[in-house]
């Protein structure tokens, strides 16, 4: 193999590299978006100590908040995020926690004397000024 040769094939590599590395750096950067939380409310357009709607996903400055009082509809949402199907017949307080596949941990919990089960997203605390109170 000849110098000229064997110069254009490291030249060659060197430029697959250079624009992979370039390519890849688009997304390098960008954080991951929590995809079970679907069309929330955005925060600072809701009264906070006012009544929330069932079903319905609220942005607050810390976290995501989703709550329902019908627990099929709880656990139907849970199965979405954990990738697994569950069922309890609980009374008193729970909490479950799963990683799941966006990236991101969601907490499923209910309070002791309450039929009103939550999940919740925490928000990455470099997020928390960026959100209006």
């Amino acid at each position: 193999m000849s110098i000229i040769q064997r110069a254009r094939q490291v030249l060659g590599r060197a430029a697959v590299i250079g624009a992979t590395i370039v390519l890849s750096s688009c997304y390098a950067g960008k954080e991951l978006c929590p995809a079970y939380v679907q069309d929330p409310v955005p925060a600072g357009t809701y009264d906070y100590n006012g009544p929330y709607e069932c079903s319905r996903w609220y942005e607050t400055r810390y976290a995501y908040i989703w709550s329902s009082d019908d627990k099929q509809d709880a656990l139907n949402l849970w199965a979405d995020i954990s990738g697994r199907p569950m069922y309890f017949e609980m009374q008193g307080q729970f909490r479950y926690s799963v990683k799941a596949s966006d990236g991101y941990t969601y907490i499923f919990w209910g309070w002791a004397d309450s039929d009103q089960y939550y999940i919740t997203l925490d928000r990455p605390r470099d997020e928390w000024d960026k959100v209006p109170v």
